[in-house]
């Protein structure tokens, strides 16, 4: 723990060393101790300003030859932990299209692309295609991927595709996990497209059903 806190602080002479510095003897040592500590910052911490550093981060095509698909996805879960989903997001398309993945990988690196894409304004449409093609199997996935469906439109603020989406759902699977969050957004986005006929009953039952006395507010909104 305190040669951690050292190579974080930037005290750790061997931390140093990921850098040039002329006053350390470049000795076949040496080099091996910058190697074990570009690997260690490299797939342990992928998300700190350092493995960022376009000659330590490397190409995504030396990731492919250096590292197999578990360590690249367990890197790529401490990029997601730590809220660097464009970094995540490449790497994972990467694994994906990479012809020699395996399929379980594959499938594997694109359930988790789907889910990463809805962070970024520019990507749910990559998102809906994934959940669409998803939302065809059988299998444990298929109810998060239809209702994925409908957060991914919602991202691409086509609200009312989001509510036919969400309707989908609710026949699909009556008594699903999201079952109480359809109801909210159903009643959110047809508010948002200034439908308070349609959203006002929605709205309330949320509200009876769950207590959530925030949705109270909307609800009075629709009246305005």
């Amino acid at each position: 723990l305190t040669e951690l806190s050292e190579l974080y602080l930037g005290n750790h002479n061997d931390g140093n060393l990921i850098g040039y510095d002329p006053t350390v003897p470049n000795g076949k040592g040496t080099v091996r101790r910058m190697e074990r500590h570009a690997e260690y910052l490299k797939m342990l911490h992928p998300a700190t300003q350092m493995s960022l550093w376009p000659d330590l981060a490397g190409t995504l095509e030396e990731m492919t030859q250096r590292y197999s698909i578990s360590e690249r996805m367990a890197r790529t879960r401490r990029l997601i932990k730590h809220f660097d989903y464009d970094n995540a997001r490449k790497e994972l398309k990467a694994i994906v299209e990479n012809p020699e993945t395996p399929k379980s990988d594959r499938e594997n690196a694109e359930w988790e692309l789907a889910r990463v894409s809805l962070t970024n304004s520019e990507e749910p449409k990559l998102s809906e295609k994934i959940y669409r093609k998803w939302a065809k199997k059988s299998g444990t996935k298929r109810e998060e991927a239809v209702f994925g469906i409908a957060r991914a439109l919602s991202r691409q603020l086509d609200y009312r595709a989001a509510i036919a989406a969400l309707n989908d759902y609710d026949r699909q699977f009556p008594r699903g996990k999201y079952k109480a969050r359809s109801l909210y957004l159903r009643g959110w986005y047809w508010f948002d497209l200034r439908e308070n006929e349609k959203a006002r009953p929605l709205l309330l039952k949320y509200a009876q059903d769950t207590r959530d006395t925030a949705v109270w507010g909307f609800y009075a909104q629709t009246f305005i």
